[in-house]
């Protein structure tokens, strides 16, 4: 996570990454994974969700969706100036 932030990392103070497993016991698709990112001009949090068979790949896929969330959100505000 930290090597694919690095690029934000002047730009946000506080990442937040919670685990659930939806179904308990049960097998299936039910890891998930939630990423919240806080932006340093103090905007609102960014915050992007996975659900997949394993922790790991839940982990990775809302760490690519942060990534491209917090590309348009900073492109967005890059384009205002």
């Amino acid at each position: 996570l930290t090597s694919d932030l690095s690029r934000f990392a002047a730009r946000l103070t506080r990442i937040a990454v919670h685990f659930k497993d939806v179904n308990g016991h049960r097998h299936g698709v039910d890891q998930e994974c939630t990423i919240e990112a806080r932006l340093a001009d103090r905007r609102e949090p960014v915050a992007v969700g996975a659900t997949a068979e394993t922790v790991g790949k839940a982990f990775h896929d809302a760490t690519d969706k942060l990534v491209s969330a917090l590309s348009k959100t900073f492109d967005k505000l890059q384009e205002r100036r």
